[in-house]
C-alpha cells in the first residue's frame, strides 16, 4: 500500500493505524507528529480523494459558496510533509485484535502497533415505507452533499427528516436557495438534545415560531435523511 511522503521515520516505533480520515484523525496523526512520534501513521477511509470536513456540507457547500475543494482539511502537501499515509477509497472491514492487522475491502490488510477508531456517525436510517423512494436522500459524505445539492436546484419543497442542528442548516440552506422547508423530528422541541432549556424555549414550538423561515412539524422518527422534490 503505497503512503505519501518522503520524511526519515523510524522502522521501529510502533505503527499507528487510525480508522476514520475526518477531522478527529487528522488533527490526531498531525499531533502525533508535533509530539515527536516519528513511527508509521496511516489513516484509513473510505472515501476517496483527502479527507474533509463535514459542518459546511450542511451550509455553504448546499448553496454553491463553497467548492468541493473548499471543504478539504488539508492540502496533499501537509500529509507528505508529515509522512502521513492516507490509503483513501479503502474501507476496513475487520479488525484481527490477535494478529494486530485490519483488513480492508480490496483484501489488503495494515498492521498496527496501536489502533484508533475515529469513523464519526453515520445517519439512521428512515424506518418507514417508501424511504428507499428516489428522492429520499442522507447526508454525511461530499458526494450526499453533492447529490442533495444537485436535487435542490429543481426542488421546490424539502422535508428534513431531524431537527438537531444538521437539519436545521439544511433548512436554512433551503431557504436561502428560495426552497420551502418543513422540519420534523420525534421530539417537541428543536435541538432538544443538544442546548439548554431556556435556548429551546425559542424553538418553532415557543414563541418564536413566526420569525422562522421554515415550517416545524414534531412526532416523526428522528433521521438525518432530506427529501427534495
Amino acid at each position: 500500500m503505497n503512503g505519501h511522503g518522503h520524511g526519515h521515520r523510524s522502522t521501529t516505533a510502533a505503527p499507528v493505524v487510525v480508522i476514520g480520515a475526518g477531522l478527529a484523525a487528522v488533527q490526531l496523526a498531525d499531533s502525533l507528529r508535533e509530539a515527536g512520534y516519528d513511527g508509521p501513521v496511516t489513516l484509513i477511509g473510505e472515501m476517496p480523494g483527502l479527507p474533509g470536513q463535514r459542518p459546511p456540507l450542511s451550509k455553504e457547500f448546499l448553496t454553491g459558496d463553497l467548492s468541493r475543494q473548499g471543504v478539504t482539511l488539508r492540502a496533499e502537501g501537509f500529509y507528505a510533509d508529515r509522512d502521513i499515509r492516507l490509503p483513501a477509497g479503502h474501507r476496513a472491514v475487520r479488525i484481527d485484535r490477535a494478529r494486530r492487522t485490519v483488513a480492508l475491502q480490496d483484501g489488503s490488510t495494515v498492521g498496527y502497533g496501536h489502533l484508533v477508531l475515529a469513523t464519526g456517525t453515520r445517519p439512521r436510517p428512515l424506518p418507514l415505507p417508501g424511504a428507499d423512494l428516489d428522492g429520499v436522500l442522507p447526508l454525511r459524505t461530499v458526494e450526499d452533499a453533492e447529490r442533495l445539492r444537485t436535487r435542490l436546484r429543481a426542488a421546490r419543497d424539502v422535508v428534513i427528516v431531524g431537527a438537531g442542528f444538521i437539519g436545521l442548516e439544511v433548512a436554512a440552506a433551503c431557504r436561502a436557495l428560495g426552497r420551502r422547508a418543513v422540519v420534523f423530528d420525534i421530539a417537541g422541541q428543536a435541538m432538544g438534545r443538544a442546548v439548554s432549556t431556556p435556548t429551546r424555549t425559542s424553538s418553532p414550538s415557543g414563541t418564536a415560531r413566526g420569525a422562522l423561515p421554515w415550517s416545524w412539524a414534531a412526532a416523526s422518527p428522528r433521521s438525518s435523511a432530506a427529501t427534495a422534490g
